[in-house]
């Protein structure tokens, strides 16, 4: 749902029996990140949803044991999201852009992030708004808070 802060209007985005979680608001606005999951045919997707209204668009999808995790996180441009995505028994950090491109894995040691936490990240991870730092939540007896830096690649205008 939009909820208009001044006139108090709402107004339905998306409606579908089917999404699961992981919902994210793209930086622009323009869209809601959402993974949908179908129990009958064992499915898992991740799809952007345009707020301004029109078909969701698929970019994923996985058959089970593979499937998503939360959460879902925009990069800084609104370009790519960052997914935690199971792969043949393997979790990793997961870059799907939304032009349709190839989803790659990142090089991240998502497995040192989650030691002690039961297999699980407690609260999740988020970017920050450079896309320099990744901070997440986790912790063995009681949550900490840790920051990655320098996750992911420079543009490509920076590069040498």
């Amino acid at each position: 749902m939009e909820h208009d802060l001044q006139t108090g209007t709402e107004r339905q985005i998306v409606s579908n029996p089917l999404l699961n979680y992981g919902m994210s608001l793209s930086p622009d606005g323009m869209f809601v990140a959402a993974s949908t999951l179908d129990s009958a045919h064992k499915t898992q997707t991740l799809q952007i949803i345009p707020t301004a209204g029109g078909a969701p668009r698929e970019l994923l999808r996985l058959r089970e044991p593979d499937g998503l995790r939360e959460p879902t996180v925009w990069t800084p441009d609104g370009k790519s999201l960052l997914v935690v995505q199971t792969v043949s028994s393997r979790v990793g950090v997961w870059l799907v852009p939304i032009d349709g491109s190839t989803p790659r894995k990142l090089d991240l040691d998502y497995a040192s992030w989650i030691e002690g936490a039961q297999g699980a990240l407690d609260g999740g991870f988020s970017l920050s708004a450079d896309g320099r730092q990744i901070v997440f939540a986790m912790g063995k007896n009681s949550s900490e808070v840790w920051a990655l830096e320098n996750v992911l690649p420079a543009p490509p205008a920076a590069r040498p």
